[in-house]
């Protein structure tokens, strides 16, 4: 079992990496911000196969794809009190979120290398 001071280090190592993840967020809103941004008719008629993908419709889209996922991490990480993590409001119905660990936990264990055991000394 993992030690409770493993989990506050980490978590502490969560917080170091949500402050530059913020800088990184920052970045990607500049170079956003520095490209022409579609039009909506641009992208519905992407979206309706009317149009092809183009560079001008997944630059800015992937960006912001990108943004947003870091700044939700960011705000995940900056709102949790290793103490109350229980009494996170919706934490029950993250399941899309919970999902990615047990994802993650597959990818291990289908690893090439085949050594990695999940139990951690503590």
């Amino acid at each position: 079992m993992i030690s409770d001071q493993k989990l506050l280090e980490t978590f502490y190592m969560a917080g170091v990496v949500a402050r530059s993840l913020n800088s990184s967020a920052s970045i990607l809103r500049t170079m956003q911000e520095s490209i022409p941004m579609p039009s909506l008719e641009e992208v519905d008629g992407f979206l309706e196969r009317k149009r092809p993908l183009t560079l001008e419709i997944f630059l800015p889209s992937i960006l912001q794809v990108a943004i947003l996922g870091v700044e939700e991490m960011v705000s995940y990480v900056r709102s949790i009190d290793p103490e109350s993590v229980s009494k996170i409001p919706g934490l029950e119905s993250s399941s899309a979120r919970l999902d990615a660990i047990k994802q993650r936990l597959a990818e291990l264990e289908w690893e090439p290398s085949g050594s990695r055991s999940h139990e951690t000394a503590g």
